[in-house]
């Protein structure tokens, strides 16, 4: 994270704790989407009815869906995810 930050220009999206603590201390500016909550879930259901739309036009793609810790512990284990993790920037 620390190297990714490092660059000229960057954009992040996450929630977890210890990448916005490295992000945060490096961004400028900070453009927070805080939609309401009628707007965000609208768009959550509207999405889960497209996506496996969408997907079924891009047949060679490894679609990693990860719903729970289990299921990303499982999915991240010998797929292109975990290859992509694994990646060194």
């Amino acid at each position: 994270m620390a190297a990714f930050t490092a660059q000229p220009a960057w954009v992040m999206d996450s929630n977890d704790s210890k990448a916005r603590d490295i992000g945060w201390a490096r961004v400028d500016p900070l453009i927070w989407l805080d939609d309401p909550a009628p707007v965000v879930f609208a768009r959550l259901l509207r999405r889960r009815r497209e996506t496996p739309e969408q997907l079924a036009r891009f047949l060679h793609l490894e679609v990693v869906r990860l719903r729970t810790l289990a299921g990303t512990e499982r999915g991240l284990a010998g797929s292109a995810a975990k290859a992509l993790c694994n990646k060194s920037v």
